[in-house]
């Protein structure tokens, strides 16, 4: 899953400006994904989109790309 906020992160967390963290507001999704038995893969946060000129735009394009394209390992109990 990927995000991205206008704020800054600071204020996705606990006594920040929306109170929640990214990973609380995405608990929802992470419940979906275990009641179906799927592999919940962290996300793929940006904060502060509205501040990010074209360069940050193509550097975080290429982080994506990178993110999507890796395995997700997990360690499999014997």
């Amino acid at each position: 899953m990927a995000i991205s906020t206008g704020g800054v992160r600071e204020a996705y967390q606990a006594g920040g400006f929306h109170q929640y963290s990214y990973s609380e507001l995405l608990r929802p999704f992470q419940a979906s994904a275990n009641r179906v038995k799927m592999l919940y893969k962290p996300s793929f946060e940006i904060s502060g989109v509205r501040e990010v000129n074209d360069e940050a735009l193509e550097k975080l394009a290429k982080k994506y790309a990178e993110f999507v394209t890796q395995p997700f390992l997990i360690a499999i109990e014997s």
